[in-house]
């Protein structure tokens, strides 16, 4: 039985989001935790801090996705609406309110794009514009293997197996703001094994060479965790 004092005649929506926000944020990654806090302040230019939970309904709700969608794309609407119906059931736990304004709203759908991927001519004109090697360096990683940025700039030198030409993708890169953290994949799929092709093998031997021997990552800077 819930014996929280609170209740919606005196909790407003920062209290709640905040009061979830702690609860839930030990459960979650910390990029994901810092991604709930940057929609926070996106809501609040709508949705005031100090607005009491009472006063918001399916209205407020769908109004609120009215606006998102002169700003964000449908599918970040789609998320903002996942994040408050978390938020709202959580409310209902706590006995806070009886129902979730959000489940009564029109959400837009997330959308799936057909990707187009680059062509070798369209990757040699990009790296061929003035910018840093390590970010050529990961272009043409990515270009090859098909591998996420996350993923890339977690890889040890150990993750790649040069005699067999493989590389073992075992973590990933997860970014909060200016914080780095190294973490295992989302899912155990995640984990995989990709070939590699001899022009590949050759281009990760030559930055081999570029770096310091006791370099643990591919990527020793400024992508190193800290």
């Amino acid at each position: 039985m819930n014996t929280n004092n609170k209740n919606k005649e005196n909790i407003t929506f920062g209290e709640l989001f905040d009061e979830w926000y702690n609860y839930h944020c030990i459960e979650i990654a910390k990029s994901t935790a810092y991604g709930y806090l940057q929609q926070k302040k996106r809501i609040e230019r709508f949705v005031e801090d100090s607005t009491f939970i009472q006063y918001i309904n399916t209205e407020t709700i769908q109004a609120l996705v009215r606006y998102l969608l002169t700003e964000v794309s449908s599918t970040t609407v789609n998320r903002y609406c996942q994040t408050l119906k978390l938020c709202f059931d959580f409310a209902i736990k706590m006995g806070y309110i009886s129902e979730n304004p959000v489940y009564s709203c029109a959400i837009p759908k997330r959308r799936r794009v057909e990707i187009y991927p680059f062509t070798p001519e369209e990757i040699n004109r990009l790296l061929g514009q003035p910018g840093p090697v390590w970010v050529k360096d990961g272009i043409v990683i990515a270009f090859r293997t098909g591998m996420r940025l996350g993923e890339i700039f977690a890889l040890k030198w150990t993750d790649i197996n040069f005699d067999e030409q493989f590389i073992s993708v075992q973590r990933t890169q997860s970014r909060a703001g200016t914080k780095v953290e190294i973490k295992t994949t989302k899912s155990i799929s995640g984990v995989r094994r990709i070939d590699i092709d001899t022009k590949l093998a050759l281009h990760l031997i030559e930055m081999q060479e570029r770096q310091s021997p006791a370099s643990q990552y591919v990527f020793s800077s400024p992508c190193d965790p800290e």
